[in-house]
C-alpha cells in the first residue's frame, strides 16, 4: 500500500522529526507497503529553497497518490491541513501512537513486540553528543561555526547551550575553546 507519512517537521527539533518519520516509513517499508516521505524534501529545500505553500502544494499532489495516511505525533499544523485533505479524498489516516493502527499496518509484530519508534528526547544543556564529522553543506546551514580542525571526529562532548531554529539547532559546547562557537547539531549523535 502506498502511505504518505504525516509528522511534525518545523515543531520541534528538526534533525529529530527526520529521524523519527525515516524509521517509521522505514518499519512501513519492511513491512511491505511504499512509503512517501515529504520530511525528505528538507535536502531539496536545502539546495532550491520553496515557500512553505509550495511544499504544501506539493504534499497535497503526493497525499492524492496514496492509499493511506499515517499520523504521527507531535503538534503540527500543517499535519492538519494533510489529514483535511486526506479526508477530503476518502483516505484512511492510521495514528502511529495506536496499538491497534500499528498493527493494522506491520501486522501481529506490532502488538507481540510493542513496537513503536521512540520520539527522540531533545538535545538539552547537559546532555553528552558524539562528534560524527560535518560537510560544507552542514556548516553552511544556518551560519554555523566550523567544527572541523576543532573537535576530534568519535570524541564526546557536553552541551552548554542549545538554540533552536524553524529549519535547524545549533549547539554551544562546554569545552577549552571558545565559547561563542554554535556548530550545527546534525553534526553530532546522542550519547546514552
Amino acid at each position: 500500500m502506498r502511505i504518505y507519512v504525516a509528522g511534525p517537521l518545523t515543531q520541534g527539533y528538526l534533525t529529530d522529526n527526520v529521524r523519527t518519520a525515516i524509521e517509521v516509513a522505514t518499519a512501513l517499508l519492511d513491512a511491505g507497503h511504499f512509503p512517501y516521505l515529504p520530511h525528505l524534501s528538507v535536502f531539496w529545500d536545502l539546495v532550491t529553497p520553496q515557500d512553505y505553500e509550495t511544499w504544501m502544494a506539493l504534499d497535497f499532489e503526493w497525499i492524492a497518490q496514496c492509499e493511506a495516511l499515517v499520523r504521527l505525533p507531535g503538534h503540527c499544523p500543517g499535519c492538519e491541513r494533510e489529514i483535511q485533505r486526506a479526508r477530503e479524498l476518502g483516505i484512511p489516516i492510521y495514528h502511529w501512537e495506536s496499538v491497534d493502527d500499528r498493527e493494522r499496518l506491520l501486522g501481529t509484530r506490532a502488538v507481540e513486540n510493542n513496537f513503536i519508534v521512540p520520539l527522540y528526547s531533545p538535545l538539552e544543556a547537559g546532555m553528552m553528543v558524539r562528534f560524527m564529522g560535518a560537510t560544507d553543506q552542514q556548516v553552511k546551514w544556518g551560519n554555523n561555526d566550523d567544527p572541523r580542525g576543532i573537535l576530534k571526529i568519535g570524541s564526546i562532548y557536553e552541551i552548554s547551550e542549545v538554540e533552536v531554529h524553524n529549519w535547524h539547532t545549533k549547539i554551544y559546547l562546554v569545552s577549552s575553546i571558545d565559547d561563542g562557537l554554535k556548530f550545527n547539531s546534525v553534526c553530532f549523535e546522542s550519547v546514552e
